[in-house]
């Protein structure tokens, strides 16, 4: 009996991580790309969805974190930013980034050693963003297809 209560608490764990690793739609992401040297408009996918992009410049913290958003239509949008330290990037994610996962109905983030990570899925649509060194990356679309799309032709994260 006690083998048996044992048993379905560890099932009942496993369960648990495996649903929490999979949340961001049952797939994992490869993120261990280089950055880019510098952004220019060939940085982001030309297309997503049969629709070009519009690329808008950002400058937040008096020019601490830079970059850019590329919007595909209202289906997609990637951000790129680069951050002058740690503690600028942390305070983009924490006033830019994570304030937006209120409208999603499953979101996750946090830090992995000592790097961001957010997931968001459910209407509108999915997030799935991370870091890497003192780059941020974000690819928010408004379906599961415009996502695969996206990570198809982006090319700082990769289906595994």
């Amino acid at each position: 009996m006690i083998k048996k209560i044992f048993f379905g608490i560890g099932l009942a764990v496993v369960l648990g991580i495996v649903g929490l690793v999979n949340f961001a739609g049952g797939k994992s992401y490869n993120t261990d790309f280089v950055p880019p040297s510098g952004l220019n408009e060939q940085t982001w996918p030309e297309l997503i969805g049969g629709m070009p992009r519009q690329l808008q410049k950002l400058d937040f913290a008096n020019g601490s974190v830079k970059g850019g958003v590329a919007r595909y239509g209202q289906g997609a949008a990637i951000v790129i930013v680069s951050a002058a330290d740690q503690a600028a990037l942390d305070a983009f994610v924490e006033t830019s980034v994570r304030p937006d996962l209120e409208i999603y109905g499953s979101k996750s983030s946090g830090k992995l050693n000592g790097a961001w990570w957010v997931k968001a899925t459910g209407n509108p649509g999915r997030l799935y963003a991370w870091q890497k060194q003192n780059w941020f990356y974000s690819v928010q679309t408004a379906n599961d297809d415009l996502f695969d799309e996206a990570v198809k032709k982006f090319a700082f994260i990769a289906s595994e």
